[in-house]
This record gives structure tokens, C-alpha cells and sequence, in this order.
């Protein structure tokens, strides 16, 4: 390791200054990598934190695939040290061995040695390698999780409650050593709750969006995403399609009251030769699907079989394919949300509206936000909010969902939109049992699904299904929602300022 490192400096120079400035940046994190005390280890987490945070998801960070790697890298590391024994073995020896290298993939050090560019694409092969921390579960812990993901389901916001989960799991399973684990299996996987809120019970729409922009324009010139004063639209997601120029898929969100402006708009902008605007659709509702189907204990992922893959075809092709013989392994689908209930029918809304913007849509285990925690970092939801995140479940307007994130990329890092005539759920779940994690996107004549692939799997759905399948790349991702977005006054949502001239 101080080899590798002491020789580093003399390469990051060959670099352009700019370049020089991340690579500098990454070596310094690097250079604490010395964990012989906790506080050691406390600092060295806290810089891999402020390296990740500098640079995470910014223009520059989606520009440069070394950055996609030495965000997972860093994290994997840091996720590593915190389950580490005091010799920290498995940490050091994941450092070094990324940094040196594989027979197959270039490591850290051979690549920079060679003057590879940041934008090329050896550093997301690299990043692949460096995903795959070859931690398969145990027969035990699948089923933990496969408890957690019922949990979702069924449990209401018990499902935020560590402590509901933690004996849930403890009487399920009969044993507290179990229970007393869950902390450190949930940090391997880097484990996540998510919050899903319908968003027409909160006046707001999506809009699936796929467009081209012309060579001339920009998609900040269409749409700022980092301007505040676009308000929702900063809520937004977008996603290049990879080896097409300028080409996008993404899903807009918009007051309700916007809605046609905005339609209006990017018709405005297709006239005056800004972009060509494939399809427009508003989205009716979504959903979202996890599936452990294909994961064997002790082993990890496996393939779907070729006789799997001739069997499913027929029953995806088929307008009223014959109803199963045998009982299908779990999946877990999110429930439809229900429409009949608005924000606007409480008698409160600014404390709605508040508590929507308030809350992060994402926990880990330990950031939880409902029962007892000395973590200082969960958010402090008052009797009042937590009455309202009740009332939300009960309408249906408001979800839980449960995602083992570094399971689901270890199946694959690539990403895909699938474009899929419109067919029953029931018949499209045949497919989703074998796919780690869809989210599902409806409109009135299609479903929309992102989800990672290996791409064989792509090539067997394009092929054999003929539907579209692009691979993608995030290019905007969402912004928390703000509150200031909302006008208490007015009481409803402010318009983004790209509308202002049209509305």
C-alpha cells in the first residue's frame, strides 16, 4: 500500500490542473489508511465522507466515470472498516487489491500510471470489480430480508420502527442473536428505507418525458434542474441514453395547475428547434417491485436458466397466457395507490406540506425515524406528523419500500428503461420475479420500467420480447423536495420559473 501510494504523486502530475485536483484529493483519503486506533478509523471515515460529499453527483461527477468509481470505492471501504475486526484484514486487503489490480481489470495504479483520462470508461469497469464485495448471504439472512420486505407491506410506518422490526425479527426467527445482528447486516448491504408518496393526493403530476435535444442546445437551456426558482421540476429525474447523443428519458414533476403549461412549453421549444420530442405522457400511477428469486445463499446471484427464459416468453407474449401450476417464489410488489384522497381535504395543509418536505426519503437502519434511537442524525417526527404519515398509509397515498442496495448491484451496475406494451401486472410479474428491482412507470398505453440488467438479460428482451430496452445513465438526479416551493398563502405549489412567460 505505501508503495503504491509514495509512487502515485509522480503520474497525478502528467495530469491537466484540474484533473490533478480529484486525483490529489482521492490520494490525501488514501494516504490515512492506517486504522490502528478508532480514532484512526473515525478520522479516515470522516474524510471518505467529505471526499464523497464534494464531489457526489454534481455535473462534473456524471461527466467522469473516475468518479463514479471512487465514490464506490470510498464507500465500500468505509462500509468495510465499520464492520472490520481490529486487524481490519478485509479492509486492507480491498484497498489494495483495487489499487494493484486484477489479471482481467486494470487496478488504480496502472491505470493512473498510464495517463488514463477521468472520462474514460476503464474506470467503470473498474467500479464493476470494486462493487462486487463477494459477500454471500447466508440462508438466515435472505430470509431476515424477505421478513424486512413483508414487513413493507404489511406493517404500516411500523415498518420505520427499528425496534418493531428488531423483535419482529427476533420472534420470527426465535432468536435474539439474530435480532442483535441486523445493525451490521444492514450496513453490508447498505441496507435502505424508502418513503413513496403518491403525488396527485399532494397536487403534483409526472410526466414521462423522452426527447432529443439538437447539437445546438443544451438541457440547461431547456430546463435549469439546479435552479431553486424551478421549484418542483428540480424534483425531477433524467437520464442520458448511453451511445446516443443528446438523447433523454426522464420523468418531470409539476403542480398539477402547470401541467398543460408545460406541455405547452416544451412544444414551444420543439418549434423553435431546441429539441425533437418523442413522446409526452403523463404518468397515471407507479410501482415498485423487489425479487430475491434468483439469489442463492451461500452462492450469490445466478443467471436465468435458458429452459427459465423459453418458458416465461410465451406467458409475456401471450394476450391470456395459462395460469400458473406452481406456486411462484416471493415477490414483492409494492401495492396500487388509491386516488380518491387530496391533501387539500385536511384541515391543515401547510403542516402537510411541511411534513412532505421535512422528512428524508431515505433511512437506513439506524437513522430510522420512529421508535427509540440515540443516533442523532434520525429526524424528529412530533406525534402530530407521525399521526399524519398514518393517515397517509391508511388512504394509500403514501408507501414504504425496502431495498438491499449493494445485493441488487451485484447483480449488475447497468441500468436500463424498458418501454413494455401495456399488459396486466399479473402477466408483466412473471418477468419482474426474475429482476432484482423494477420501478414501474404506467400510463395509459405503456409501462415504463427502470431496472438493472446483465446484458445478456438485455439482449434476451430485445431479442425474444422485441420491446425497447435503452441502457442509461442518471444525468439529473431528484432534489429533495423544498418548502419553499410551496406558497402557504396561495396554498398551493409556486410555478418553476421556466413556465413563468407562458402562464
Amino acid at each position: 500500500m505505501e508503495t503504491i501510494l509514495s509512487q502515485l504523486p509522480s503520474y497525478i502530475k502528467k495530469y491537466p490542473p484540474s484533473d490533478q485536483v480529484i486525483l490529489n484529493d482521492f490520494l490525501s483519503s488514501l494516504q490515512l489508511y492506517l486504522v490502528d486506533t478508532q480514532a484512526d478509523r473515525n478520522q479516515l471515515n470522516t474524510r471518505f465522507k467529505e471526499l464523497i460529499l464534494k464531489y457526489h453527483k454534481n455535473q462534473e461527477y456524471y461527466d467522469l466515470p473516475f468518479l463514479w468509481f471512487a465514490e464506490s470505492y470510498l464507500s465500500n471501504s468505509s462500509r468495510l472498516l465499520s464492520l472490520a475486526s481490529f486487524h481490519a484484514d478485509d479492509f486492507y486487503r480491498y484497498l489494495v487489491n483495487h489499487l494493484r489490480g486484477y489479471s482481467s481489470t486494470k487496478g488504480v495504479f496502472q491505470l493512473i500510471a498510464e495517463g488514463t483520462s477521468l472520462s474514460d470508461l476503464a474506470w467503470e469497469q473498474l467500479q464493476y470489480t470494486c462493487m462486487k464485495l463477494s459477500i454471500p448471504l447466508t440462508s438466515e439472512e435472505l430470509h431476515v430480508l424477505e421478513t424486512v420486505l413483508t414487513l413493507c407491506n404489511e406493517d404500516g410506518i411500523n415498518a420505520l420502527n427499528f425496534a418493531h422490526i428488531k423483535s419482529t425479527v427476533m420472534n420470527r426467527f426465535k432468536s435474539i442473536r439474530i435480532s442483535k445482528k441486523l445493525p451490521q447486516l444492514f450496513s453490508k448491504l447498505n441496507a435502505f428505507w424508502s418513503l413513496h408518496f403518491f403525488p396527485p393526493a399532494f397536487d403534483l403530476e409526472l410526466l414521462y418525458v423522452h426527447f432529443q435535444l439538437r447539437e445546438s442546445s443544451s438541457l440547461k437551456e431547456i430546463i435549469d434542474f439546479q435552479n431553486p426558482a424551478n421549484t418542483t421540476l428540480d424534483y425531477s429525474f433524467i437520464y442520458k441514453i448511453r451511445d446516443f447523443p443528446n438523447m433523454y428519458y426522464g420523468i418531470l414533476v409539476i403542480p398539477t395547475q402547470f401541467l398543460e403549461s408545460l406541455l405547452d412549453y416544451l412544444q414551444y421549444c420543439e418549434r423553435q428547434g431546441q429539441l425533437i420530442l418523442h413522446e409526452v405522457t403523463k404518468i397515471i400511477t407507479s410501482r415498485r417491485s423487489i425479487s430475491l428469486a434468483l439469489y442463492q445463499s451461500y452462492k450469490g446471484w445466478r443467471n436465468i436458466t435458458l429452459t427459465d427464459w423459453r418458458r416465461l416468453v410465451p406467458l409475456l407474449t401471450t394476450k391470456h397466457p395459462r395460469k400458473r401450476r406452481v406456486k411462484s417464489k416471493p415477490l414483492f410488489l409494492s401495492p396500487p395507490f388509491k386516488d380518491y384522497w387530496n391533501y387539500k381535504q385536511h384541515s391543515d395543509l401547510y403542516k402537510i406540506i411541511t411534513l412532505y418536505c421535512k422528512i428524508p426519503h431515505f433511512f437506513s437502519f439506524n437513522e430510522l425515524p420512529i421508535g427509540l434511537s440515540t443516533n442523532k442524525k434520525t429526524v424528529q417526527l412530533s406525534k402530530l406528523e407521525i399521526t399524519l404519515l398514518k393517515d397517509f398509509y391508511h388512504n394509500q397515498v403514501f408507501q414504504i419500500s425496502f431495498s438491499p442496495f449493494q445485493l441488487i448491484i451485484e447483480f449488475s451496475l447497468d441500468r436500463y428503461w424498458i418501454k413494455i406494451p401495456k399488459i396486466p401486472l399479473d402477466q408483466l410479474s412473471r418477468l419482474l420475479g426474475f429482476l432484482p428491482s423494477c420501478l414501474l412507470y404506467i400510463t395509459e398505453t405503456n409501462i415504463h420500467m427502470e431496472t438493472v440488467l446483465t446484458p445478456e438479460l438485455a439482449q434476451k428482451i430485445r431479442n425474444d420480447l422485441e420491446w425497447t430496452v435503452m441502457p442509461i445513465i442518471l444525468d439529473h438526479p431528484p432534489q429533495k423536495p423544498v418548502l419553499n416551493w410551496y406558497d402557504p398563502e396561495l396554498q398551493r405549489w409556486k410555478p418553476p420559473l421556466v413556465l413563468k412567460s407562458i402562464i
